[in-house]
């Protein structure tokens, strides 16, 4: 009967241990797919990803502020017929309140700092 008590015990404490960590994986799985996407340059598909990341892991701070961040360099990246001196620099100050949004991770600070030096390049200094 103790064997039997014993191996119910450990049984359920893998199951248990299983069925907690499957969102976490989940969770860990959608945040390395965004990454990869930030990588490919596919800011919308790295957003959807963070945001499948967050109906995991409710309320994470990682996930919720990569979303800000690529929200606001898809904004930048996107083509824009007016070259105004304004629009530049409205995208500069954008890239660089991104810079202020902690995150663990600086894949898309680095990407927001590629388009700065872009956006230098193109509009000058």
């Amino acid at each position: 009967m103790k064997k039997l008590t014993t191996i119910l015990t450990i049984t359920l404490s893998i199951f248990l241990t299983g069925c907690f960590a499957l969102p976490n994986s989940q969770y860990n799985e959608m945040m390395t797919n965004g990454k990869s996407a930030v990588i490919e340059g596919d800011y919308d598909k790295a957003i959807n990803y963070f945001k499948l990341a967050l109906e995991q892991k409710s309320g994470d701070n990682e996930a919720t502020n990569l979303i800000d961040q690529l929200e606001i360099l898809s904004g930048i990246t996107k083509e824009q017929q007016d070259e105004d001196i304004d629009v530049y620099i409205h995208k500069l100050e954008n890239i660089d309140n991104i810079n202020d949004i902690k995150t663990k991770t600086s894949l898309v600070k680095n990407e927001f700092n590629r388009c700065k030096e872009i956006l230098k390049q193109y509009y000058g200094d």
